[in-house]
């Protein structure tokens, strides 16, 4: 009997720090939901880059890579490496610059206003031709959507 009533007290117990640590937990959560609203041009960069690394592969992955593209820019979006202009037409799936990878990614900012994100290593290959180096991608924010309306890597 005695044990019985050892294993209620200490079952009791449990629930009683299981319970504070969910009350513990709740700031916690809803801290962390401004912070995921704050990222939302992070997110969609990402989701933007990730979707261009993809758009060279064949059948239904590159076409879902161009769907991905198209729900995080415009029809089309201003491509300049090294200075030289280069196209890249979501709507008509064409593009001569390919995202080969991507490193670090940052919020671009000037004064307090975000203006998009900046990319430690932007690795494309433009023909036979490769290049590599810094960039950023110039976003806008509309209805609360982010979207990429330039690339400019250096």
């Amino acid at each position: 009997m005695t044990h019985v009533r050892v294993a209620s007290l200490a079952a009791v117990a449990l629930l009683a720090v299981s319970a504070a640590r969910a009350e513990d937990a709740k700031p916690a959560a809803a801290a962390a939901a401004p912070a995921a609203a704050d990222r939302a041009h992070i997110d969609a960069a990402v989701a933007f880059l990730k979707a261009l690394t993809h758009t060279s592969r064949k059948g239904d992955q590159g076409a879902q890579a161009w769907d991905a593209l198209k729900a995080v820019a415009g029809d089309k979006v201003s491509v300049t490496i090294a200075g030289a202009h280069h196209d890249l037409d979501i709507a008509a799936k064409t593009g001569d610059a390919k995202l080969v990878t991507f490193q670090k990614i940052g919020t671009l900012r000037e004064g307090k206003e975000i203006k998009g994100v900046e990319v430690e290593t932007l690795d494309f290959k433009i023909g036979a031709d490769e290049h590599k180096g810094k960039g950023k991608l110039l976003m806008s924010q509309t209805d609360g959507k982010w979207t990429v309306q330039a690339i400019e890597a250096e």
